[in-house]
């Protein structure tokens, strides 16, 4: 009984200040507001377990990748090709939803 007591002691409820800081955070990167669906939420919801802003997590993975694929000279997109470079010089130096795209060393 002891062991579930401590247990139990150690159980707080979600840091709201963080989650609060946390959304804040994903509202200003260079993206869609709400584009990332639940992963943004469970950023949010991880911040608040952890109570930092900017929850960590080990062993992950991201794959970024852009091409040009001829599709906006066909007037499909409403951007021009530009913001592709923007947008991946933009991750490259930590502006964006995606922090590194790149191993040290490689890329933009």
């Amino acid at each position: 009984m002891e062991l579930l007591n401590a247990t139990l002691a150690k159980i707080y409820g979600l840091d709201k200040e963080a989650m609060v800081k946390a959304q804040a955070h994903q509202d200003i990167l260079i993206k869609p507001q709400g584009s990332l669906g639940k992963l943004e939420a469970i950023v949010v919801q991880l911040a608040g377990i952890q109570g930092d802003a900017k929850p960590k997590t080990a062993k992950k993975a991201i794959i970024t990748m852009a091409g040009d694929h001829g599709i906006i000279d066909e007037k499909f997109h409403n951007w021009p090709k530009e913001v592709t470079v923007q947008m991946l010089q933009n991750f490259a130096h930590g502006g964006a939803a995606i922090k590194r795209p790149f191993p040290a060393g490689r890329g933009a």
